[in-house]
């Protein structure tokens, strides 16, 4: 009986490593969609449906487990682990799907968008190592996994900065280019640069935190910035989609006021 428990033990890591491999490719591509060609979506999509058809296998290996060997003490945390840990590469799967689903939205080659690849790597190793850390046993190579998500954190934090400064700067750039002529805009007094070039035709709303003119986004100061990037997301897919990304970066987002907002 003991030996039985045993070989479906050492199948459920093999199945376990399976899962994580597709994790690791669903990461890659989604990334590759961003920075190479957005038909890489279709290959996230497709994995992405393995991850969860691989899950509901394991799911039903660890439910026989379960039913058949009534494991307890540690091979009932093992089993229970293993259900837990499928839950969450599922939910990598939807993700990648997430960001592969926005490479339509961005511009190829920019090089602000290599942070966005080493955050995909540092991932990556971090998914890998996670279930060799399980399969093995390993509590050291746990707690390298542990370290290894402070760095996520790190560029999580350095990469919404950026997309914060790019945001309130905007108008700054965009004014040189006369694309603004005739637009409204949130004014932005403490950028500097925005003054100096300022132009004749544009107008600039006073004590809005977002202005919308068509296809400009604007805001009226760096915190604002996350605003309207919601905003934008908001228009361009839908305000669930807004919501779900403001959840995800832990921003309080109320989209409901209408009275920060200039139309």
């Amino acid at each position: 009986m003991r030996n039985r428990f045993d070989d479906m033990l050492d199948a459920l890591d093999v199945e376990l490593i399976k899962m994580g491999a597709l994790c690791e490719n669903a990461i890659s591509n989604a990334i590759r969609a961003i920075m190479e060609d957005e038909t890489f979506e279709k290959n996230v999509a497709d994995t992405e449906r393995e991850i969860d058809q691989k899950e509901r296998e394991i799911e039903d290996m660890c439910m026989r487990m379960l039913l058949m060997q009534q494991p307890v003490a540690t091979d009932l945390r093992e089993v229970s682990s293993a259900l837990k840990m499928i839950s969450d590469m599922e939910r990598i799967g939807d993700q990648a799907l997430d960001i592969a689903e926005m490479a339509k939205f961005l511009r190829k080659g920019d090089s602000r968008l290599e942070d966005l690849e080493k955050m995909a790597d540092a991932t990556t190793n971090m998914v890998t190592k996670s279930i060799d850390s399980f399969v093995k046993n390993d509590l050291e190579i746990a707690r390298d996994v542990m370290k290894h998500d402070d760095d996520v954190d790190s560029l999580f934090l350095q990469i919404k900065t950026e997309v914060i400064e790019m945001i309130g700067n905007g108008s700054a750039i965009l004014a040189q280019t006369g694309l603004l002529y005739r637009r409204r805009i949130a004014d932005f007094p403490m950028d500097a640069n925005w003054n100096r070039m300022f132009t004749a035709g544009i107008e600039r709303i006073e004590g809005a935190k977002v202005a919308i003119d068509g296809k400009f986004y604007s805001c009226g100061n760096t915190i604002s910035g996350m605003d309207t990037a919601l905003w934008a997301i908001a228009d361009i897919l839908d305000i669930a989609a807004a919501e779900k990304v403001a959840r995800g970066m832990g921003y309080q987002w109320n989209e409901n006021a209408d009275e920060d907002i200039y139309c």
